[in-house]
């Protein structure tokens, strides 16, 4: 099988670019022929199989759909014979529109992966016209613009694959007259392994893993939460893996803080390792990859309920703990739990490790290869 991944950046700086990597080196090793055609081509230090052949496109991701890249698109499109062509980036009208014509005159399935929930960001302030106009009104245009972007991308595909089932019940609610037989549920994945860890060499260490992006990470109420937690747990330390446009801001409101560190982008597996408790705070995720990838290393994850795939991920109390969103209080309390009572953080430690084990991507790929065994029939 031929297979071609489009998305905006590859192989390292987001969620879907972990996925997508992951994704690819197993296809690879399973005999798939991988590409990717993406918009920024990072140059991190993560390993991706050779085989994998990579391609940037000739204008930049603001204006995806020019004739220059959907010509490019197709031209690799049918050199290569590609056969499933997976959108990673389903949100983006613009690339949903590359994709839907790049592949015509081709014999290319297209499968659209939303990689958020149906709707996300919908509380944002927006421009200066949105907060003039009661909140009600902008979260029911920004409702209706969302389902406008879903349905296009879902119309011009062979399959609409969603990370939850949750995600697919909302879709299905609130579109009860559409014909949502295209519909797919597949979840993200890691690359799982067992982790047999000596808990006596955890740090007293809470990390976040993050783009710095205030907006949808909201690393403001992290710092706000260290703050309190800072004044009465002093042999504790804070780690913030990640970089982004609101580095500079975030460093700013944490420089009177004790005790945290701003890493800038860094591979996170030896943070993972070291650290005790794990901090999300994000205003929507679409999946959360690095909740579990957290778990995969003993780190209980506390995060804020911002998001439906949290509860496929989260047991609340057994393998980490949901606080309500924008709970500062019930924040602070349940990583303070955590800090104070070690045999407590321990055996929420080892439930995650066994249970994330459902992500593994041996398992997660099975349903990809058979999804693509069905569009060849």
């Amino acid at each position: 099988m031929k297979i071609l991944y489009v998305l905006k950046s590859f192989p390292a700086g987001s969620g879907i670019d972990s996925v997508t990597r992951i994704l690819g080196n197993e296809l690879v090793k399973l005999g798939h022929n991988v590409f990717v055609c993406c918009f920024l081509y990072s140059k991190k230090a993560v390993f991706v199989n050779p085989e994998i052949k990579v391609y940037e496109f000739p204008d930049n991701w603001k204006i995806a759909d020019s004739k220059n890249n959907i010509s490019f698109l197709n031209q690799i499109i049918n050199k290569y014979s590609i056969n499933v062509i997976i959108n990673q980036e389903a949100d983006v009208y613009s690339v949903c529109n590359l994709c839907s014509k790049a592949r015509k005159d081709s014999k290319a399935k297209l499968i659209s992966c939303l990689h958020f929930s149906l709707f996300m960001n919908l509380e944002s302030k927006g421009g200066i016209i949105a907060r003039l106009l009661p909140k009600k009104l902008i979260i029911a245009r920004r409702i209706k613009l969302q389902l406008k972007r879903r349905n296009f991308a879902y119309d011009n595909s062979d399959v609409f694959v969603m990370l939850s089932d949750r995600f697919v019940e909302q879709y299905k609610k609130n579109m009860p007259n559409k014909n949502l037989s295209k519909l797919r549920s597949i979840s993200d994945t890691i690359n799982y392994e067992f982790q047999n860890i000596d808990f006596s060499e955890k740090l007293k260490q809470l990390l976040v893993v993050s783009r710095i992006e205030e907006e949808q990470k909201r690393i403001s109420l992290i710092i706000e939460i260290w703050k309190r937690i800072s004044e009465k747990n002093k042999d504790w330390n804070l780690i913030i893996i990640g970089d982004g446009p609101d580095m500079e801001k975030s460093k700013k409101l944490a420089e009177n803080l004790p005790r945290i560190d701003f890493k800038g982008w860094q591979e996170p597996q030896n943070y993972y390792l070291d650290s005790s408790v794990f901090l999300m705070t994000s205003s929507f995720e679409g999946f959360g990859i690095t909740l579990i990838e957290a778990q995969n290393y003993g780190c209980v994850p506390v995060a804020m309920d911002s998001f439906l795939a949290l509860h496929d991920i989260i047991e609340n109390g057994k393998n980490g703990f949901v606080v309500p969103n924008n709970d500062i209080n019930a924040f602070v309390e349940k990583v303070c739990l955590l800090i104070d009572n070690a045999a407590l953080r321990e055996e929420i430690a080892k439930n995650a490790i066994n249970d994330c084990e459902k992500f593994d991507v041996q398992k997660i790929i099975k349903k990809w290869e058979n999804l693509f065994m069905e569009l060849s029939t």
